[in-house]
């Protein structure tokens, strides 16, 4: 029988970046995936973008640190850190390498990491004999991006909930058939101690107390194996888990700010 437990790093905690107020709107509508697509799509080249969202990182800064309480060091990672000059116009903090991958770092050797994004899923496995490393794009068409469930009817916000369930329980199918005992599994929301998830642009997912327990099920049966632990977190959670393994975390206080969709943040204290 699985076990599924939410787990809480020691001397990690998460810090609501997501809908911070800022400039006149909400942190996540500047800084992220969205804000990319929309500013490609009017024709703006991307090593402006890439300086553009390095400057609102940085006038961002005292919001984060009122927010978060105050912290001596940055780590950025997630895929916005790969864009084309991103990583040179952000030099005042340091980068978890491997943009996307980078989390997947975070699992032990019997362990293998899915971390649930709202752009893509991505599923790790490292150790001696294994080396998976996969990204499943999420597909637009069949799991719409919403951001107001409002707009969708109960009977299409449950088919959404369980189209991305059946998404999710696919990309971690992939790592149980690696013989992986253990899986640390990253959700793209807040999550509390019951598991129960706040929102996302998943339609169905928040307060579904089940919804953990609905992915480790279907993706054992997609598998025809099931994992021992299921040790749950969130994405921001599993980031700074991972910069604190990498030795990124410096002396004091380190925020750790992810940049996928929109962006999340975890503080490490006891580096």
């Amino acid at each position: 029988m699985t076990s599924i437990v939410r787990y809480r790093p020691k001397g990690i905690r998460p810090v609501a970046l997501w809908d911070m107020p800022f400039e006149q709107g909400k942190f996540w509508q500047h800084v992220g995936a969205w804000a990319l697509d929309q500013r490609r799509t009017a024709g703006e080249p991307d090593p402006s973008i890439a300086a553009s969202f390095s400057a609102k990182l940085r006038a961002a800064l005292p919001e984060m640190q009122k927010l978060g309480g105050r912290f001596d060091h940055l780590v950025l990672a997630g895929g916005i850190t790969g864009l084309g000059g991103f990583m040179h116009e952000a030099g005042f903090a340091r980068i978890l390498p491997g943009a996307g991958f980078g989390p997947g770092t975070a699992g032990e050797d019997d362990e293998v990491v899915i971390d649930i994004g709202q752009t893509a899923v991505k599923v790790c496995r490292r150790g001696p004999g294994h080396s998976l490393v996969t990204a499943l794009a999420r597909d637009i068409t069949k799991l719409p991006i919403i951001t107001e469930e409002g707009r969708l009817t109960a009977t299409e916000a449950r088919e959404a909930g369980a189209a991305a369930v059946e998404f999710a329980a696919g990309a971690l199918a992939r790592g149980l058939a690696t013989d992986a005992a253990r899986v640390l599994m990253a959700m793209p929301v807040s999550i509390d101690d019951e598991l129960v998830p706040g929102g996302c642009t998943y339609a169905g997912w928040k307060g579904d107390r089940q919804l953990v327990p609905r992915i480790v099920a279907r993706a054992s049966e997609i598998a025809g194996k099931a994992p021992q632990l299921v040790r749950v977190l969130n994405d921001a959670e599993l980031a700074a888990l991972a910069a604190r393994k990498a030795g990124l975390c410096g002396p004091g206080r380190t925020l750790v700010v992810t940049l996928g969709f929109g962006p999340c943040g975890a503080l490490v204290e006891d580096a």
